[in-house]
């Protein structure tokens, strides 16, 4: 099949929604030959921070030498940057190719009532690229929780991550931060070394520390030991790391933590036997930019992306705003899913906001705009006669530019509306 044909299809099995559990992707691997058993992994779970880890960690692995692997979710602007090789994506040619042999291991588990989500298409597709690639590692994301995953059909990672914990898709991984560190964990292995977040929540840091245990893994925190901020701006961060200068294309304390997670598994595979020296990290380092994780799109007057999707992740951008548009008329475009914790992510930003304009970003589990907006006025307070809806994310985008003029403008709330809107934001922007 061509490369719009294969997204057709696997979009196509977004019906079947997502259904944790390994009988089905075992079943598609069965029929491929198991690719994922020939490969290498950092497997990388948490609620927050995630994209940033596997960026960096991938980035520092090339930089070193090694032909590396990254798979990632969602995608923010074109499917092909959820499957990399050395930063860049699955070839369009090929991935038709390698769905047609996904595709018909589907259909012979259909016959016998076996169906495939869309993620497990898409985890297979990953395996049999990076097997094929002939990738001496691959930085595997998580999709959901971690346990029942279909990314967790891996054997032995070299290391495993866990990144921040907080209250995420709790209808299916638990509604306490236990449940949800218990998912996370579940992709801890017998002996492997495990890598989590400096400042992790007690609540879900005693139960990594319990699975660790009964696995024998050596669990440690973030490296954050290691590194020294020199400065900070919206468009990033300057450090020292190992005794050499970095500018980090990313901004705000979380990504301090996140980098800890970073070095840390590096720390982990250098044990492992993996050479990556001062200036590897150095330079992988500087090339992990990562889209709408706080991302400046204009300086005069500022123009912010950022993904941030539940309540943890919107005080990251919050504490990021303070910092740096400290006195500034904000307006906002916002855009949220409906599963999500709503209204605490709106009582940490509503305050900094002088005007919010209210989107429906292109998913089924979005919040309509309008019901965004009665959210703001009922639940925070939030004035009327500062609050416009406006259903589609570009026009949205429009008004909100139109609306900001001079002041900085914060677009915001979810990944899928920054994949929306990115393209355009940036064309208006030219």
């Amino acid at each position: 099949m061509t490369y719009p044909e294969a997204v057709r299809y696997i979009e196509s099995q977004l019906r079947f929604g997502m259904k944790p559990g390994f009988e089905r992707i075992n079943g598609l691997l069965d029929l491929l030959g198991h690719p994922e058993r020939d490969l290498r992994y950092v497997h990388v779970a948490g609620t927050n921070g995630k994209g940033s880890v596997c960026t960096e960690t991938a980035n520092i692995l090339e930089a070193a030498g090694y032909r590396v692997g990254l798979f990632t979710s969602p995608y923010i602007v074109t499917f092909r940057e959820r499957i990399r090789v050395n930063g860049q994506y699955i070839d369009k040619e090929k991935m038709g190719l390698l769905m047609d042999r996904v595709k018909e291991a589907a259909d012979t588990l259909a016959e016998q009532d076996i169906l495939p989500t869309e993620f497990e298409l898409i985890t297979a597709l990953a395996f049999l690229y990076f097997k094929e690639e002939q990738c001496d590692i691959v930085v595997l994301e998580v999709g959901l929780g971690g346990l029942l995953d279909s990314t967790n059909v891996i054997s032995s990672p070299l290391v495993c991550a866990i990144t921040s914990l907080s209250l995420d898709h709790t209808a299916i991984l638990g509604d306490t931060l236990a449940e949800i560190a218990a998912q996370k964990a579940g992709i801890m292995k017998p002996g492997v070394p495990v890598v989590t977040a400096e400042g992790q929540v007690q609540e879900a840091m005693a139960v990594l520390e319990a699975t660790a245990a009964v696995k024998g893994c050596p669990l440690t925190v973030g490296a954050t030991d290691s590194i020294q901020v020199l400065g900070t701006s919206i468009f990033g961060t300057e450090l020292k790391v190992e005794g050499l200068k970095v500018k980090l294309p990313l901004t705000g304390a979380h990504q301090i933590q996140n980098l800890g997670i970073t070095l840390g598994i590096v720390r982990a595979l250098r044990d492992r036997g993996f050479y990556i020296g001062a200036r590897h990290i150095q330079a992988g380092l500087e090339a992990s930019g990562v889209p709408a994780r706080l991302e400046a799109l204009r300086k005069d007057p500022l123009v912010l992306l950022d993904g941030g999707h539940n309540a943890d992740g919107v005080a990251a951008l919050v504490d990021a705003l303070r910092v740096h548009t400290d006195g500034a008329t904000r307006v906002f475009v916002m855009g949220v899913m409906a599963d999500k914790e709503v209204d605490r992510m709106l009582e940490s930003l509503a305050p900094l906001a002088d005007t919010i304009v209210t989107t429906t970003p292109h998913n089924p589990r979005a919040m309509p705009a309008d019901e965004l907006a009665e959210h703001l006025k009922k639940a925070i307070g939030f004035p009327a006669e500062r609050l416009f809806p406006v259903a589609d994310p570009e026009t949205a985008v429009n008004r909100g530019l139109a609306l900001a003029g001079q002041d900085p403008l914060i677009v915001c709330g979810s990944l899928y509306l920054a994949g929306d809107v990115r393209a355009h934001l940036l064309n208006c922007l030219r």
